[in-house]
């Protein structure tokens, strides 16, 4: 990724965004290819970060339901 380099937070990657955008935009100087292959970027990056995230809630979720013990078995004990 040339124009998203390092960012993993979703809050930095729509900042970055606005600022690409208004540089880029073909009425303010930039070129329509530049400015697509920026806005592809940007959706590729989108859904990693979704991906990383929903791979997290997994993980999150795979530890505590690993761990659950349900009362019912602790009363047959």
């Amino acid at each position: 990724m040339n124009y998203f380099n390092g960012i993993t937070d979703l809050e930095k990657a729509k900042l970055q965004y606005r600022k690409l955008a208004k540089k880029l935009h073909p009425d303010k100087g930039g070129t329509v290819v530049e400015s697509q292959k920026m806005r592809d970027e940007y959706k590729t990056l989108l859904l990693r970060i979704q991906y990383n995230f929903n791979v997290n809630i997994t993980s999150v979720d795979l530890l505590l339901h690993s761990s659950f013990v349900p009362f019912s078995s602790i009363l047959l004990q």
